[in-house]
């Protein structure tokens, strides 16, 4: 989170929403949660969607996760692209 910027008075509210926004988000209601399996694909938009990772005991278990991002513009340029149908008749 990047410092806050606004009148004074704004400062204390502000914080207030915060921490409430944590509480709720860690309310189980509020969560969608599943494991994946290898060769599973989770695509989603960074700015729309609030996401994370759950603690693992190394021990029991191993993880690999693998990251990338792309232009939005781009990516729904390529969908449309994928679902039309260019094939000869």
């Amino acid at each position: 989170m990047a410092p806050l910027r606004g009148p004074a008075d704004a400062v204390q509210p502000f914080y207030e929403a915060y921490k409430l926004m944590g509480q709720k988000m860690r309310e189980e209601e509020s969560q969608f949660a599943f494991n994946l399996v290898p060769g599973d694909l989770v695509v989603f938009n960074n700015r729309r969607i609030l996401h994370g990772r759950t603690s693992f005991d190394p021990r029991k278990m191993s993880r690999h996760l693998e990251g990338c991002y792309g232009d939005i513009d781009e990516i729904i340029t390529r969908c449309k692209s994928f679902l039309r149908d260019d094939t000869p008749k």
